[in-house]
């Protein structure tokens, strides 16, 4: 895209999503069995009262040997006290299409996923950054003229 094509920079935003599907094998899995693999510790659900009705996995199986901290997360987890997110940045391009038309694109950063809604708020907003940075440079390899001071609105 040559730069005497007239695209124009819209509106640039930073969006936090909810991860649907999130990984959290980092913390460790259930199970109807105890399946556990070497190094991974189980724990008995049913035997703790931990289970609130018959349908539920009767194991937790710890990834790591902070298999309490990795259990009572998963619970906390489980409870919505917390959740994973996407964090992403995109801009609005409008590209001219003659005759006095234009089509809007949406350029987004590669996005980072798996981010733990409870991290701390400048740990938050430092991923933020790092998504307008790479949006940054995707916009100026299309040849689209930033302003010296973006304007970023944030979503959640």
């Amino acid at each position: 895209m040559s730069s005497n094509t007239k695209v124009k920079l819209g509106k640039v935003k930073v969006v936090r999503m909810q991860d649907e599907n999130p990984d959290l094998s980092f913390l460790g899995r259930y199970s109807m069995v105890d399946d556990a693999n070497d190094g991974e510790i189980t724990i008995d659900r049913e035997a703790r009262g931990d289970m609130t009705s018959s349908g539920e996995y009767k194991y937790f199986i710890a990834a790591t040997e902070y298999y309490e901290q990795d259990y009572e997360r998963m619970i906390s987890y489980n409870n919505q006290q917390w959740c994973m997110l996407g964090i992403k940045a995109e801009a609005k391009v409008f590209v001219p299409t003659g005759q006095n038309g234009f089509t809007i694109q949406v350029i987004r950063s590669g996005g980072l996923w798996g981010v733990e809604s409870d991290a701390g708020e400048s740990d938050l907003k430092e991923i933020e950054d790092e998504q307008i940075e790479d949006l940054k440079q995707q916009l100026k390899a299309l040849g689209i003229k930033l302003p010296e001071t973006l304007e970023v609105v944030r979503e959640e």
